[in-house]
C-alpha cells in the first residue's frame, strides 16, 4: 500500500521539504480514491520512518515549528 502511495504521489528532492499535514492529507485523498481503510497520522508517520521515506525534520514555517519530512516532493494530485 505505501510503495503505490509513494509512486504515485512522491518524488525525490534532496532540496525539498514537505510537513507531515501535508503527506497525511494527500494520504488521505489516495485512500478515499481507492477505498482503502487509512491508518492514524502517528501510524502513517511511522510508516513513513520504517519505510525510509524522506528524513524527519522540524522547520520553522511563519514563526511556528512544523514536522515533516526532507529529501521528497509532492507530485500534482490526481485524485
Amino acid at each position: 500500500m505505501i510503495e503505490k502511495f509513494v509512486e504515485e504521489n512522491l518524488e525525490r528532492d534532496i532540496k525539498n521539504h514537505e510537513t507531515l499535514q501535508e503527506l497525511y492529507s494527500r494520504y488521505l485523498l489516495f485512500c478515499k480514491h481507492y477505498e482503502i481503510e487509512f491508518l492514524t497520522i502517528i501510524k502513517f508517520s511511522n510508516l513513513l520512518r520504517n519505510n525510509r521515506i524522506g528524513v524527519k525534520h522540524k522547520k520553522t514555517i511563519n514563526g511556528k515549528e512544523v514536522t515533516g519530512r526532507q529529501g521528497i516532493r509532492l507530485l500534482p494530485c490526481k485524485y
